[in-house]
């Protein structure tokens, strides 16, 4: 029997078509050899702001090298070289066997595919079967090892009949980025070359956008061709020429390779696949048979997909105000269980977020880029298409429960969720990698970060508010409540107790001579009077009662009834007098209490209750001597 395996992949996913190919092969092959694969993908963008891509990045710290047998890094996904460089400082340095897609890492098994021979063909066939002579080359991102050698393929076509290009432009590899240098090149008054060759499919679409709006038509003013043959070059109009890289058997020669090289190790190893040019309509030929009907499947099935699409955005939205107002992690697990469908993210996910990111404030906030906390959070999940409640687990596992599998073989796919600077924590989804291949993980990750940031600055706004109000409502002298907490907090409790069935006593506290204090011993002694007398409140009374300055000199205090109300004035008569004693205060300070009992089924209100106490506290200070002369 194969001994069970576990490997990582990691991945930008922004090339989806190419992730999507890449990662069934290893699928595929891995249900095969009993093998778990955990898939780590970004979407880091090459124009992203620093603090957004570290914090993205730090996903790549999540998992432990020694829970591996080897790692599978699809580097030419990665459009900066700090992504990987991340995984290269983890997983590499610490002696695990790894495999690099298309780019060359130092003391890493190599497999890629040919940059050059294809574009060279594709080269030569625009030169020698449609007389191209002026070629602008439309290049990714400068200093990138693949457009270098795509260039140098053209450059040799031409050099070998005695031409030379008539331009770079560099257009970041993305669609947005070459309809901007297109309309910059006409805008210009420039003259079309006869072809722009891209180097990626994106960015010759991109162009061919804007030279349609433009007026020009492709090929017959000019001539596009990409690289890579994705499905979008496909269901073009025209159809898109490119270059295939055999991406549909690429996944399959990776995991083989890994499993090689865990069994013999040769980091130095490497092997090229060939790759090959498909000319197509943009170029002015004829189009696979293939193509032809892609292009018409996709648009036959166009209306479902955006429908689709649609969904999930709306269903976000419902998402978004089911969990309005919630607080409590607890509350947006069972909110959340209400309307969610497993369609969403798969029957099998975890949304695991880091503790601090409800609790620390901005200033506090770690700013985390070397790994998550040992113990996360898990506040929504689903297992077997049913919801999960909320729970905490080790963070060490990856996907809760996948610390204890002993055999067969699941896919995992892990996804950050962040904002800004902020590490939110990251999404686990477990044998549906297939929301890789179209994006929805994107769009789903976006609802994610945005939800979870609401309800951050919703809960730390509630916070906030909540100091305030306990600010405006509590007298600093006293640090008990004031009139208006007497009024909004105090009274309402008396009214919950007699609701519950119980027998509550409210008690009125008047300090004596207060007035004479103040004006022989000064208002700072007054005000040590008040303290005092607040704080042998605090320490003779339950701690579950409430206690609040009513007036200058007065307090009252609030609780159940669960001795003889004597008693409680004993205590409290007592605690000031302890206090006269420790503080060697230059006065005497004594207070008159007084007190009402409150029935459940009292019908009167909290104001009559202070009356009533308020009375019985002068029966008190009637028959005590509360001459302050004798000090």
């Amino acid at each position: 029997m194969l001994k069970h395996k576990k490997i990582a992949v990691f991945l930008n996913g922004w090339s989806n078509e190419y992730v999507g190919l890449i990662v069934e092969g290893i699928r595929r092959e891995a249900a095969r050899n009993d093998t778990d694969v955990f898939v780590y993908a970004t979407f880091v963008y090459w124009a992203e702001e620093e603090a957004q891509r570290k914090s993205m990045l730090n996903i790549f710290h999540l998992p432990n090298p020694d829970d591996y047998d080897g790692g599978i890094m699809l580097t030419n996904t990665f459009n900066i070289s700090d992504e990987h460089e991340r995984v290269r400082n983890v997983f590499h340095k610490g002696g695990i066997p790894m495999v690099s897609t298309e780019i060359r890492i130092p003391r890493m098994t190599y497999i890629g595919t040919s940059n050059y021979g294809g574009m060279k063909e594709l080269a030569d066939h625009l030169i020698d079967k449609h007389g191209v002579k002026r070629i602008v080359f439309v290049s990714g991102i400068k200093d990138n090892e693949e457009c270098a050698i795509r260039k140098q393929a053209v450059e040799d076509a031409l050099s070998e009949r005695g031409l030379a290009l008539m331009d770079t432009v560099w257009a970041g590899y993305d669609f947005l980025t070459a309809t901007t240098i297109t309309n910059d090149w006409l805008d210009a008054g420039r003259e079309l070359p006869d072809a722009f060759v891209c180097a990626n499919d994106h960015m010759a679409l991109g162009i061919m956008d804007v030279l349609e709006q433009r007026g020009y038509k492709v090929p017959n003013d000019v001539i596009v061709t990409g690289f890579d043959s994705v499905k979008e070059s496909k269901i073009s109009y025209p159809l898109l020429a490119s270059v295939s890289r055999q991406w549909d058997v690429m996944g399959e020669h990776l995991f083989k390779e890994l499993m090689r090289q865990i069994e013999t190790p040769d980091p130095d190893y490497e092997n090229i696949y060939p790759s090959y040019y498909v000319p197509s309509e943009s170029c002015g030929c004829t189009p696979r048979p293939e193509d032809v009907e892609l292009r018409l499947k996709y648009l036959k099935n166009q209306y479902s997909e955006n429908a689709i699409i649609d969904r999930l955005d709306r269903f976000f939205q419902r998402l978004r105000m089911a969990t309005t107002g919630v607080e409590k992690l607890e509350d947006f697990s069972t909110e959340a269980s209400k309307i969610w469908k497993p369609d969403i993210l798969g029957p099998d996910f975890y949304v695991c977020v880091e503790p601090s990111f409800f609790e620390a404030d901005d200033e506090h906030y770690p700013e985390r880029i070397r790994g998550y906390s040992r113990k996360m959070d898990v506040i929504f999940g689903m297992k077997d298409g049913k919801t999960t409640p909320y729970f905490e687990f080790d963070s060490g596992e990856v996907y809760p429960g996948a610390g204890d599998k002993k055999d067969g073989s699941d896919i995992y796919v892990i996804v950050p969720l962040n904002y800004m600077n902020y590490v939110i924590g990251y999404i686990a989804i477990k044998n549906t990698p297939e929301i890789l291949y179209d994006l929805r993980i994107f769009r789903a990750i976006n609802h994610v970060d945005a939800l979870l940031m609401t309800m951050r600055q919703y809960i730390f706004s509630q916070r906030a508010n909540r100091e305030l109000k306990k600010i405006y409502m509590t007298d600093y002298l006293s640090d008990t409540y004031n009139r208006t907490g007497c009024e909004d907090v105090i009274f309402p409790y008396i009214e919950s107790l007699k609701a519950a069935g119980r027998k509550l006593i409210i008690l009125f506290v008047d300090i004596n001579n207060m007035k004479t204090i103040n004006d022989e011993y000064g208002h700072l002694n007054g005000d040590l009077a008040i303290k005092a007398t607040a704080s042998s409140m605090k320490e003779a009374l339950p701690e579950d009662w409430l206690l609040g300055r009513y007036g200058g000199d007065e307090f009252i205090a609030v609780g159940r009834l669960d001795k003889d109300p004597e008693e409680y004035i004993a205590d409290v008569k007592e605690k000031i007098l302890n206090f006269n004693k420790s503080l060697k205060l230059t006065f005497k300070l004594t207070a008159s209490v007084g007190y009402h009992i409150i029935d459940p089924d009292d019908k009167r209100g909290a104001s009559d209750y202070v009356k009533a106490a308020d009375e019985s506290m002068y029966e008190d200070k009637k028959h005590k001597d509360t001459n302050i002369a004798n000090i």
